[in-house]
C-alpha cells in the first residue's frame, strides 16, 4: 500500500484514473453499452431538415458597408452570407401536408401571431423563427384545426426562447392569444402550452437555429442602398410574404431578393441590379413573377390574412409604410 506522501506526488489524473480501473468490470461495460446505445440512436434518427448532397454555393462579392469602421465588421459580411446560403442549399424544401387547415387558415394564424408577437413587444426575429417552426411542423405532421392557435402560441414561445433575453408569462401568452386570435378561438392552458412545444422540438428535431428572413434582408438592403423607411418596407413586404401559400418552399433568400425587388420598384428605383443579381445569383427573370404576386397583396386592402400586419406597418412607429401607393403594374 502507498504512503501517504506517495501518494501526494501522483498527478490527480493518475489516481482517477487507477480508481476507474478498479471498478466492478460489469458497471464499466453496462455504462459503455449505454453509451453506445445512445450514439446509436441518434445516429439512426432522421435529419429531418438536411439532405446529403449539397452543392457549393458561389456568388460574386460586392464591397458595402464601411471598412474604416471596427463595429461595421465588413471583412465577415461576406462570410456570413455564404453560411447562411450554403446552409439553406442544404435544407430539404418544404411542403406542406394538411388534412384540415387550409392555407387561409395558416395566413390568418401567421397574421394573428404577428398581434401576438406586437402586443407582448418580442424580438424581431423570434418571430420569423416561429414562423420556421410551424412550417418544418405542417411539413411533417399533420395538424388539428382547433389547435393551430395553440401551437401557433408554442411556436412563438419557443422562438422567444431562443431570441428574447426574458421570455413572456404564460399567463400573458394566453390572455394576448385569446385577445388577437379572437373570441371564437378555444382557449387553452398552460399544460396544453407545454405540450405543443414539447410536440413541436421533438418532431423538427430541434432544428430552430436557421437562417430567417431578417438576416438576409439585412444584407440586401445594405447593397441596394437603405433609409429607415425603404428597410421597414422591405421588412413589411417580407413579413405579409411569410401568410401566403405561395412562397412555401421558396428559399429565405430568394424571399428576400423578391421583397428588395418590389421595394426597389415602389421606390422608383430600377427593378434588379447586376451587383444584387451577382451577389444573390438570382437574375431578374428569377424574381419577377413573384413580385407581381406581392404587387397583388400589397393592392388588396381587404386582404384577411394580412389585416394586423397593415395596421402595425400604417403606424408612424414604422413610418406608415403600408400606406404606400401602389401601382397597377410592375412593368
Amino acid at each position: 500500500m502507498r504512503s501517504s506522501h506517495a501518494l501526494a506526488g501522483l498527478s490527480s489524473h493518475r489516481i482517477l484514473g487507477e480508481a476507474y480501473n478498479r471498478l466492478p468490470l460489469s458497471n464499466v461495460s453496462n455504462a459503455r453499452a449505454i453509451h453506445e446505445e445512445k450514439n446509436q440512436i441518434q445516429s439512426a434518427r432522421p435529419n429531418l431538415c438536411r439532405s446529403r448532397s449539397v452543392e457549393k454555393f458561389s456568388h460574386k462579392e460586392c464591397s458595402f458597408g464601411d471598412p474604416s469602421n471596427p463595429l461595421d465588421v465588413t471583412e465577415y459580411q461576406h462570410i456570413i452570407w455564404r453560411s447562411l446560403c450554403q446552409n439553406e442549399l442544404s435544407e430539404k424544401p418544404i411542403s406542406l401536408r394538411q388534412d384540415e387547415i387550409k392555407s387561409i387558415d395558416r395566413g390568418i394564424a401567421f397574421d394573428n401571431m404577428s398581434h401576438v408577437h406586437y402586443r407582448l413587444g418580442l424580438g424581431t426575429n423570434g418571430l420569423y423563427i416561429a414562423y420556421g417552426i410551424m412550417d418544418r411542423y405542417m411539413s411533417i405532421k399533420s395538424l388539428p384545426k382547433n389547435k393551430l392557435k395553440t401551437y401557433s402560441c408554442a411556436a412563438l414561445f419557443i422562438g422567444s426562447k431562443v431570441e428574447d433575453y426574458h421570455q413572456p408569462r404564460i399567463g400573458d401568452l394566453i390572455r394576448m392569444a385569446d385577445h388577437c386570435f379572437g373570441e371564437n378561438e378555444r382557449s387553452f392552458s398552460p399544460k396544453e402550452l407545454y405540450a405543443a412545444e414539447i410536440d413541436l422540438i421533438n418532431t423538427i428535431g430541434f432544428e430552430i437555429t436557421f437562417g430567417t428572413p431578417l438576416f438576409y434582408i439585412t444584407q440586401l438592403m445594405r447593397i441596394s442602398g437603405q433609409t429607415q423607411e425603404l428597410v421597414l418596407l422591405a421588412r413589411y413586404i417580407i413579413e405579409i410574404m411569410q401568410t401566403s401559400d405561395q412562397f412555401i418552399g421558396v428559399k429565405y433568400s430568394k424571399q428576400t431578393a423578391i421583397a428588395v425587388m418590389v421595394t426597389r420598384i415602389l421606390s422608383g428605383d430600377s427593378r434588379w441590379t447586376n451587383a444584387l443579381a451577382g451577389y444573390t445569383t438570382y437574375s431578374e427573370s428569377d424574381l419577377y413573377s413573384y413580385a407581381l404576386i406581392v404587387r397583388n397583396m400589397l393592392a388588396d386592402q381587404n386582404l384577411i390574412s394580412t389585416r394586423f400586419m397593415r395596421r402595425k406597418y400604417g403606424t408612424e412607429l414604422f413610418h406608415c409604410v403600408s400606406r404606400v401607393k401602389i401601382p397597377s403594374n410592375f412593368k
